[in-house]
């Protein structure tokens, strides 16, 4: 795509439903993309469309958003830049999508979210399900001893909950060092070959929107939810994420940190785990395809994405049926 066109989504309530237009939460969506001289609508509305909706701007000294205005009848207010080009993506960091495939699932959840995914993701999300599987089984093993009160979580240790806390933390950092590497975090030559810290693993928050995420567990509502990386905020930018630091610390000490292995912090890792699932690879793919997983662990509070962080697929028509297609391309959040 040309390097000095900028893309953009227009955002509007109609009066009556525009026929096959972009649609989300009841909002419309349209996406031009905008040039020094031209503008051209390229959504999914357009596919089909051999003459598409296009402005070229008047001469002279004037703003270029007065002839968008009067074109579309959308006020500047409207339009967001994009913050990737149509058709890009971040590997695995699943974010809303203005087309989804073959149902709606925005009639089932508040936020649904997705990322194309290559065999190696789709792989590797089955091995995470399954191991999210029996991390939640066994907790709920430990809860039909050691009743789950909120007041008393943090005091209740013990050996299979440090084992539980372990492997689920385990796992997080395995989820945090991929989606680093997808995104070529390590290709920067100042961290080429250092090993990866808790500084390093911060960085994925922004992206993912980790700390805005709050979980329940439906079978212990008594308890309450669980946010486990609400102080990865902005306003806790120095702040360590404590259920992780007491894993580093009992699983290298148990003799003094044994303590640490309580009973929440295993609900809190546990939950860690669930959201970086989400996080990664979107609602859709964990939790309606895992009705174990659903019926075990619920998503309270979801991230509130803006319109111009959406993915917006290229849809490209097949003149043979009535078919479309998507096409994907990978953009490297730190590269």
């Amino acid at each position: 795509m040309n390097s000095d066109c900028k893309f953009y989504i227009a955002e509007y309530i109609p009066a009556t439903a525009p026929y096959n237009e972009v649609c989300v939460h009841g909002k419309f969506y349209q996406i031009w993309k905008i040039s020094d001289r031209h503008a051209e609508r390229i959504d999914r509305s357009m596919i089909n469309l051999n003459d598409k909706p296009h402005i070229t701007f008047k001469e002279g000294f004037h703003d270029r958003w007065d002839d968008i205005e009067e074109f579309t009848n959308l006020p500047r207010r409207s339009f967001y830049e994009l913050e990737h080009q149509p058709g890009q993506y971040f590997p695995r960091m699943a974010r809303p999508v203005l087309k989804n495939y073959g149902f709606n699932p925005l009639d089932h959840f508040p936020s649904d979210t997705f990322c194309p995914s290559d065999i190696d993701d789709i792989n590797n999300l089955a091995i995470m399900r399954s191991q999210l599987n029996v991390l939640l089984s066994e907790l709920d093993n430990i809860c039909q001893y050691v009743h789950p009160d909120k007041g008393s979580m943090d005091k209740v240790y013990g050996n299979k909950i440090r084992n539980l806390l372990i492997i689920s933390c385990t796992e997080v950092e395995s989820c945090w060092k991929g989606v680093l590497k997808k995104n070529f975090y390590n290709e920067n030559e100042k961290r080429k070959n250092k090993n990866l810290i808790v500084n390093d693993y911060r960085k994925l928050c922004a992206p993912m929107r980790l700390n805005e995420y709050k979980i329940s567990f439906p079978k212990y509502p008594w308890i309450g939810d669980f946010a486990p990386f609400t102080n990865w905020s902005a306003d806790h930018e120095n702040k360590v994420l404590n259920w992780y630091s007491d894993y580093n610390k009992t699983k290298h000490d148990r003799e003094k940190h044994f303590s640490g292995a309580s009973l929440e912090n295993a609900f809190l890792s546990t939950s860690a785990l669930f959201i970086m699932l989400i996080a990664q690879y979107g609602i859709t793919e964990v939790i309606l395809e895992d009705t174990n997983i659903s019926s075990m662990v619920h998503i309270t509070e979801f991230p509130k994405w803006d319109q111009h962080q959406y993915y917006c697929p290229i849809l490209l028509s097949n003149p043979q049926s009535s078919e479309e297609r998507t096409e994907w391309s990978e953009k490297h959040y730190f590269e």
